[in-house]
Formats: structure tokens, C-alpha cells, sequence
């Protein structure tokens, strides 16, 4: 892992290239929250919405909503 320290990196490329890792990995995404950082449940349109993997033993979000079987969203909220 990089040394833990702070420090800024303009593009995803240049941290790629910095640190060697996450090379086969897509450029980064904002999630989409409907009102960051009150309000941190995904927008309908938002990039996170259906990208997650399920998990069988995770059946609800940090709400208690049902997540979806086969599609989750990224991250707590479904």
C-alpha cells in the first residue's frame, strides 16, 4: 500500500501511474447522493444505482429497505 500520507492527484491516470495499482480498474465516478452530505440516498439516475454485487446474507439497506436480489445499488442506502 502507499505511504500514509496526503497528497493530490489531478487525473485517475496519474494515480494509476504514480502507484502502480488499480491499473485494470474504471475511472471513478461521483455516486449521485441526492443532497451530499445531508442526504446521502442514491439519486434515481445516479451512477451507483444497480451496480453493486449481491450478497445473500445482506437482504436489507441500512434502512431496513429490501436491496435488490440480482441488481443492488453501490454502497448503504438501496
Amino acid at each position: 500500500y502507499p505511504p500514509r500520507q496526503s497528497w493530490t492527484v489531478p487525473t485517475w491516470s496519474t494515480y494509476q501511474n504514480a502507484t502502480g495499482f488499480d491499473a485494470d480498474a474504471p475511472s471513478p465516478q461521483r455516486p449521485g447522493f441526492e443532497a451530499a452530505p445531508t442526504d446521502l440516498t442514491l439519486a434515481e439516475q445516479a451512477f451507483a444505482k444497480g451496480k453493486g454485487s449481491p450478497i445473500d446474507w445482506i437482504a436489507t439497506d441500512i434502512l431496513g429497505n429490501l436491496r435488490d436480489e440480482t441488481h443492488p445499488s453501490l454502497g448503504a442506502y438501496e
